[in-house]
Parts: C-alpha cells; structure tokens; sequence
C-alpha cells in the first residue's frame, strides 16, 4: 500500500514538473496518380487513374514490444507489430499515435525515417490523474525516452487517410479479346477495404476512348500484362 502511495506520488511530481505542447494537426492532402495528357504504362491489376481526397499521411509499424513510462499506473505497454498513424507535427518532427493504445492517447515524437527525435520523444495526451477520483489533466506533455531504442519504427508503404477521407480507383484487370476490364473502386475513411465496388469491360473495336463517369481514357494498347492509356478528361 505504502508502495502504491509512493509510485503515485511520484508520478504526480513528474506529471506536475512536465510542462504540456501543443502540435500542429494536419491538414487534408488531396493526390492523384495522372495528368491530363501525361500517357502512361501500368501493369494489369494496378490502378490506371487513382484520386485520393484527405489522404497522405505515413504510417509505421514498431519494431519491438516496449513499456511507456507516463503518469500512468501500471504503464502501458506497446505491442511489437502495431501499426501508428502521422497525426501532425512539432518542431519539424512527426506525431504518431495508434488507436489500439489508449484510444490513441499515447504517441511518440518521431522523424521521417521512423527514428526518435528527441530525448522526451515519448507523449501523454491529456493523461489522467493517477487519482481514480481526480479529474483529467488537459494537454499534452512530453516524456523522456532515453531508456527506448533509438530506432524504434518502420515506416510502411501505405498512406494513412483521415476520418471522411475519400479515394477513387480504376484497376486495369486484363483483356479478352477486343475486351479490357476495368475495376472501380471506393474507399471511405480508411484503405482497409472498399466501401463500393464496380466491375466493367470495354470493347475496344467499338471505341478506343472509355467513360466512367466524369473520366474519360484513350486507350493506346492493351493486353493482357499491361495498358497504355492517357486521361482526356477528368
């Protein structure tokens, strides 16, 4: 009990002694993968036109399980594999959270290539009193991290999309024939799965120019490994 009293009171020394930021959130990026005239060659089972709306932010896996020494009792402990999404900036470095901790309520201080980026990396957003009976503590406060390995995340292929994000693809699928096919896809707040899914095949000895939409393609060869096409219009 003793103990307990002590490891409490300590942790509210270091929380009190611990003054809290404020970073920067993101803004939306909006990315598409063509331009209007550019010709281009992908291969089948890619995307031939690709529009991300809110999108662009990195994600990371961490490498190691590790405890995080914050005001709270019992510490938390991070997951090896985990995955935690940008969510801003400070000073020129990265923030990082995942919700699969403390309803994303921890993050770290990182830089591009997944490195720590300063000694107090380690961040408590509004953290909780170790006081059941106190009420939260607003703000967000840094922490030392000298006990972490230094290279600690990995940065992933994938982009991170933010809540309400949107993204449009068409998939090049093969051709039979005279006849390519072509998947269209929809993903709404995240890239996990598509929300809406569409299958359709072109006759190329009709027309050479397809239509999806607002979309308009000229396709200038097409097989079964590969499509070369160049947007009209979008």
């Amino acid at each position: 009990m003793k103990k307990s009293l002590l490891l409490s009171g300590l942790l509210v020394f270091l929380f009190a002694c611990t003054p809290p930021f404020y970073f920067k959130q993101p803004q939306p990026v909006d990315e598409k993968t063509y331009s209007i005239g550019e010709v281009k060659k992908i291969p089948v089972g890619s995307a031939m036109v690709s529009v991300t709306k809110g999108s662009g932010f990195d994600q990371y896996i961490i490498t190691q399980t590790v405890t995080a020494k914050v005001p709270v009792y019992p510490w938390p402990v991070v997951t090896k594999g985990t995955l935690w999404q940008e969510k801003g900036t400070f000073e020129g470095h990265k923030v990082i959270t995942s919700t699969h901790l403390l309803g994303g309520s921890l993050a770290f201080l990182i830089n591009e290539d997944g490195t720590l980026a300063t000694k107090k990396s380690l961040m408590s957003m509004t953290v909780a009193n170790p006081n059941p009976m106190a009420k939260p503590l607003p703000g967000t406060y840094l922490f030392p991290t000298g006990y972490l390995p230094q290279h600690l995340f990995k940065k992933t292929k994938e982009k991170a999309m933010m809540e309400g994000g949107f993204k449009t693809e068409l998939i090049y699928s093969g051709k039979s024939g005279n006849t390519i096919s072509v998947n269209y896809r929809e993903y709404k707040d995240d890239f996990a799965r598509p929300a809406f899914y569409q299958q359709m095949q072109y006759d190329l000895s009709e027309n050479s120019v397809i239509t999806f939409r607002e979309t308009v393609i000229k396709v200038l060869h097409a097989d079964n490994n590969a499509i070369t096409f160049e947007v009209l219009k979008d």
